[in-house]
Parts: C-alpha cells; sequence; structure tokens
C-alpha cells in the first residue's frame, strides 16, 4: 500500500501504514513522528495524533499547539503543560466516542 499525505493548513500528514509510521510535518519545516511501541496497536497509535491536527485545524485554524510544542521543545511560545493535557482529553475523548459508535454499530449489526 502507498504512503498517504494529507496537506491540511498548517502541517502536511504523512502515513506509512505498512511500515506503522505516521509524521506530522509543519509548515516550517519541524516535525513530529510517531510509531507504536512494542505490542501498541498501529491505528489508534496514528489515529490519536491525526485527530491532534483535524481538531486544532477545526478549532482554531492552526497547528496542534500539544505537538506544535513536542517538536519545537523550549519555545517561548508553547502552551502550558496544562494546556497539552487539555487537549490530550480532548483527543482521548474523540477515540473513545469513535470506538463507542463502531461499537454500537457492530451491535445493531449482531442483531
Amino acid at each position: 500500500m502507498q504512503p498517504v499525505y494529507i496537506v491540511l493548513d498548517h502541517a502536511t500528514l504523512y502515513l506509512d501504514l505498512e511500515g506503522a509510521y505516521f509524521r506530522t510535518m509543519f509548515n516550517d519545516g519541524t516535525c513530529v513522528e510517531a510509531r507504536p511501541n512494542g505490542d501498541e496497536e498501529a491505528t489508534l497509535f496514528w489515529l490519536h495524533d491525526f485527530l491532534h491536527s483535524v481538531l486544532a485545524e477545526a478549532t482554531h485554524s492552526a497547528p496542534s499547539p500539544t505537538l506544535w510544542a513536542v517538536a519545537h521543545p523550549g519555545a517561548p511560545d508553547n502552551i502550558s503543560t496544562d494546556a497539552q493535557w487539555a487537549e490530550e482529553g480532548r483527543v482521548c475523548q474523540m477515540q473513545i466516542e469513535g470506538a463507542r459508535g463502531m461499537l454500537r454499530t457492530l451491535e445493531r449489526v449482531g442483531d
């Protein structure tokens, strides 16, 4: 399977499903790379970083401030750790809601 590129306003996302590899590259050329460790499920892993970027673009037309801080350690304009955890919470909630929706669909199919 060919790698997938998703171009957003503030970042380009690169997904290699065969290599279980996901990269968020910001417009300034810096990037955050995500690979699952050990037994982590690759899909959940890359989906998490994907949601960071999509959520940020949709809610405030900017790059994910959490991923930006990871790519720019120590930058004075980075958001606080508390704000990063708040974004993490929103992304995790989106993943949980997505999983619940899939389970509801599977339950209906099984009926």
